[in-house]
């Protein structure tokens, strides 16, 4: 399973408008490509660069899914939100693969 995380640093200005476009338009015509199996939206905090940052992680069944997401379907999308709030974000990708996870230990008494 892949991690499409998608990184959006926003002027303060368009952050409602830009939140109400993700929950309305991009997230679920991102998760109607049958792609991806859920979506998750973080607000990155202590970020020192300005603005506000959000980051959108959505789960890929496979390879082939992101792929065939960001060749075809991904570029209409995004063409929307430069029409929208060109100007006032900017964007970055990464993807990512679950390596470990590690838990917090009870104290031994």
């Amino acid at each position: 399973m892949i991690v499409y995380n998608f990184t959006v640093r926003l002027d303060k200005i368009i952050v409602e408008d830009w939140i109400q476009w993700v929950q309305e338009f991009y997230i679920p015509k991102s998760l109607s490509t049958g792609h991806f199996t859920k979506c998750r939206v973080y607000k990155v905090h202590r970020d020192e660069r300005g603005g506000r940052t959000y980051t959108i992680q959505f789960l890929s069944k496979t390879d082939e899914d992101l792929d065939d997401f960001l060749d075809n379907d991904e570029p209409k999308l995004l063409e929307d939100q430069k029409a929208r709030f060109r100007g006032r974000f900017t964007a970055e990708k990464t993807f990512l693969s679950f390596l470990d996870e590690i838990n917090e230990r009870n104290p031994v008494d």
